[in-house]
C-alpha cells in the first residue's frame, strides 16, 4: 500500500494543485486529507464561501483524479457543510472517513475534533479526557464562541457531555489495532507533532492527551496528524514512536506556495518520507 497524506491547506489552490499533480503522476493508491481543507481568509470565513470552494475547486480536482481521496474536516472547516459533503461523496471520488474505511485489510479511521482552543469557532472542539475539569483547560482557552457560524456557544453548556477520549474508544471499537491507521486532526500531546510557538515566542505542547492515551494503550500501526502548522519547524522532526506506533505530522503551512506531504508505504514495515512540493 502506497499513499499520500497532507493537511492544513486551508483552501490554498496552488498547494492543492501541486498535491493532486503529484498524486496523479505517481503510483499511489489514494490521498488522505487530514482536515482544515477550506479557506479561512476574512472574506471566505463563512460556510457559504467554504461550500463554494468545495464545489468549484476541490470537487473538480478529485473528479479529475484517477485516485480516490479520503478526508476529514478540521477545526477551521464549518460543520454546517458536513451533510453536503456526505451527499456528494460518490459523484466526486472521495470518502469521509469519520466512519472506519477498509482498504487491503487495513482499517483507516478519521477524527476531526481538537481540544478547546483560544479561537472563536467551536464547531470541532471538545473536552479532551473524560476526567478533565474546567480547571484542566489551557489558560488561554476561549470558553465562549460560535458554533454553526451564527449561534453563540459556551463550552460550559456541554463540557461534561462529550470527550475526545470517549469518541476514540467508540470510533475504533472492534478494530484490529495492528491494522489500524488513525487520522486525527489534533496530534498527540507532548510529541514532536504538537510543538507550537506562541505569540510570546515560547514553545508549548498543545496536542491531545486523549489521542496520546489511545495510542499508548491501543498501539495502532500508524497515526497521522495536522493542526499545528509549525510543529516540524519547532521540533525538527516529523515523526516518532509511541511504543510500537509510528505517529507522524505533515507540518504544512498554507501561507506559502510550497506544500508538504507525507509519502507512506506499508509493506512488511511502514516507511514515511516528508516531501516538499
Amino acid at each position: 500500500m502506497n499513499f499520500l497524506f497532507t493537511a492544513d491547506l486551508h483552501g490554498n489552490e496552488i498547494q492543492y494543485s501541486k498535491v493532486f499533480n503529484y498524486l496523479n503522476v505517481n503510483d499511489f493508491d489514494f490521498l488522505i486529507l487530514g482536515g482544515d481543507l477550506a479557506p479561512k481568509s476574512k472574506d471566505k470565513r463563512n460556510p457559504a464561501a467554504q461550500k463554494d470552494f468545495f464545489k468549484n475547486v476541490l470537487f473538480k480536482l478529485m473528479q479529475n483524479s484517477g485516485k480516490q481521496t479520503l478526508l476529514i474536516l478540521g477545526n477551521d472547516d464549518y460543520r454546517l457543510n458536513l451533510n453536503f459533503l456526505r451527499d456528494n461523496q460518490h459523484s466526486n471520488n472521495y470518502k469521509i472517513i469519520d466512519v472506519p474505511y477498509t482498504f487491503n485489510g487495513y482499517c483507516i479511521a478519521g477524527y476531526s475534533y481538537v481540544p478547546y482552543t483560544p479561537f472563536v469557532w467551536k464547531d470541532w472542539e471538545r473536552r479532551d479526557l473524560k476526567t478533565d475539569n474546567i480547571s484542566d483547560l489551557r489558560h488561554d482557552v476561549l470558553t465562549t464562541g460560535m458554533i454553526d457560524f451564527d449561534k453563540p456557544y459556551n463550552i460550559l453548556d456541554e463540557f461534561l457531555k462529550y470527550s475526545i477520549e470517549f469518541d476514540l474508544e467508540n470510533l475504533c471499537k472492534g478494530v484490529d489495532n495492528k491494522k489500524l491507521i488513525l487520522i486525527t486532526h489534533t496530534p498527540p500531546f507532548n510529541t514532536v507533532c504538537d510543538l507550537m510557538k506562541g505569540k510570546d515566542g515560547k514553545l508549548r505542547h498543545i496536542g491531545s492527551k486523549a489521542v496520546r492515551k489511545f495510542i499508548e494503550k491501543q498501539q495502532p500501526l500508524l497515526t497521522l496528524h495536522g493542526h499545528i502548522h509549525d510543529s516540524v519547524q519547532n521540533s525538527k522532526y516529523f515523526m516518532q514512536y509511541l511504543n510500537n506506533t509510528i505517529s507522524a505530522t505533515v507540518g504544512n503551512d498554507h501561507l506559502t506556495d510550497d506544500v508538504y506531504v507525507l509519502q507512506i508505504t506499508i509493506e512488511k514495515n511502514v516507511n514515511i518520507e516528508r516531501i516538499k512540493l
